[in-house]
């Protein structure tokens, strides 16, 4: 015979009752019914997908993170880690017909492992979140942040607090360095160690050495192809630059053009430069203040290290822009180390919190220009979206969002004559809209009273074998009693 603990569900996910389904449902209803009114269309795509398409573009940590398996005809195929790759997918097939902007809402279960949370970590949980298809600028990423904010103060969740960045500054100031691809990737995806302090920074920089003395690297010793000599590519240089290609090379030098494929096929970084970079992400990740300090600060940061600042506008015009917007007392700062976990995010990037949950943001999302080309669109086409955590929302609640409880009647045929008029009272009593049970079981008063108090029954009526119903109104504070019991 199974114990108790076997019959528990699986760690991270947990069983429903009526009362949490309505609290979760109501919760759902009155945020959708707040972004329908903001144009978004419900949509809804399957739990089930493809692997690869969320293999392409969601990262290393998010896609490990996966719930797999191999069908039948040996398709790899997974669980939805999350909805932004589906709903896109689902885009790239309707295109056509589209017209853009697309305003798209969804909600439902998703699912991540995860082998170091503990029992408190949810591998399934609800996400609720918008998706905006076909617009760019910052009018659009004004719309969505201030939507976000919006709909957890629609909630009454108390103090909301929109923490904003953007997950292209780094990567293009470090295009200003001479650095390899591997080195400046590696940089990007790792912000959330810059910002850990002494040991989060040395680790940082023991994966950088590994990056720098992979395998092929000059740093490695190898002698093969282009890293053989400084000579190597003496011949190869002009055949790229003059016969190798028709096209022009626009408005930089023969040099710089050598240059660039040196450091791209080389992976050429010199050590003082890469520390360089580092100090440079370490400083910026460093910057958490309002907005006019923090983009003040970053100036300050990019043209000590004779960079252009350029990479900060993007983000200044946001948010200018949702200064337009009504996001009542929520307060604004940005962080330019703020990073998410999905790989996807190419521009603004924000997370919301509730000082009524403290363990951490209730959603966040951002801009992902380059998504709808990755997994099989014809073009590129901006995009950003947002999704929130449905049980954080409500965990940020007061109290459980109380939904209506409909009141319930319980029918009961004192003897085995009164039968049917018992179902017909109840049949009668379904039809106008109320919520009736039929007594199945011969029990005694007692046993029946606690029945009706443990169930939430507010009355029960009793039908004698004439059809005569006698009414009596529950005292709820009984308790339960199983059915059958005396």
């Amino acid at each position: 015979m199974p114990s108790l603990e076997e019959s528990a569900p699986i760690r991270g996910a947990r069983d429903l009752s009526d009362r949490d389904m309505a609290a979760l449902h109501l919760t759902q209803e009155r945020l959708q019914g707040f972004l329908a009114g903001h144009g978004y269309e419900r949509a809804d795509v399957p739990v089930l997908e493809r692997s690869d398409l969320y293999l392409r573009k969601l990262g290393s940590r998010v896609a490990a993170r996966m719930f797999s398996i191999t069908d039948q005809r040996g398709e790899r195929l997974s669980m939805r880690p999350e909805f932004t790759g589906s709903v896109i997918r689902s885009y790239i097939r309707s295109a056509p017909s589209l017209p853009l902007p697309v305003r798209w809402q969804y909600c439902g279960p998703v699912f991540r492992d995860d082998e170091a949370g503990g029992p408190d970590v949810a591998r399934q949980f609800t996400q609720l979140g918008v998706e905006l298809i076909g617009a760019a600028g910052p009018r659009a990423d004004a719309e969505v942040s201030a939507a976000a904010c919006g709909g957890v103060d629609h909630l009454g969740l108390g103090s909301v607090r929109l923490i904003i960045g953007h997950s292209g500054i780094v990567p293009k100031l470090l295009e200003g360095m001479q650095l390899s691809d591997r080195v400046r990737m590696f940089l990007a995806g790792h912000l959330d160690l810059a910002r850990q302090g002494v040991d989060g920074v040395n680790q940082l920089r023991a994966g950088l050495d590994e990056v720098r003395t992979r395998p092929g690297s000059p740093a490695s010793g190898s002698d093969s192809g282009l890293d053989a000599g400084a000579g190597a590519d003496t011949d190869l240089m002009p055949w790229l630059l003059g016969q190798g290609t028709t096209r022009t090379t626009g408005r930089r030098t023969t040099e710089e053009i050598v240059r660039r494929f040196r450091t791209k096929a080389q992976g050429t970084d010199n050590p003082a430069q890469v520390e360089r970079a580092l100090a440079l992400v370490v400083a910026l990740s460093a910057v958490q203040a309002t907005p006019e300090v923090a983009l003040a600060r970053g100036r300050s940061i990019v043209q000590q290290f004779g960079l252009d600042p350029g990479a900060l506008d993007e983000l200044g015009a946001s948010l200018e822009s949702l200064q337009a917007f009504n996001i009542g007392s929520t307060s604004i700062s940005v962080d330019l180390g703020l990073t998410r976990a999905l790989g996807y995010y190419t521009g603004v990037v924000f997370e919301v919190f509730s000082d009524r949950f403290p363990k951490g943001p209730l959603g966040g999302g951002g801009r992902y220009d380059g998504l709808v080309r990755a997994l099989g669109g014809d073009r590129e086409v901006p995009a950003l979206g947002y999704a929130f955590t449905v049980e954080r929302l409500l965990e940020a609640a007061d109290r459980p969002f109380p939904a209506t409880q409909p009141e319930k009647t319980l029918v009961v045929p004192r003897v085995a004559a009164a039968l049917t008029h018992a179902v017909r009272m109840v049949e009668a009593e379904r039809m106008a809209g109320s919520v009736c049970l039929l007594e199945l079981e011969d029990r005694s008063e007692e046993a029946r009273r606690a029945y009706c108090a443990g169930a939430g029954i507010a009355r029960m009526v009793l039908i004698d074998s004439d059809g005569t119903a006698t009414k009596q109104t529950m005292d709820r504070t009984a308790g339960y009693a199983p059915a059958g019991a005396s």
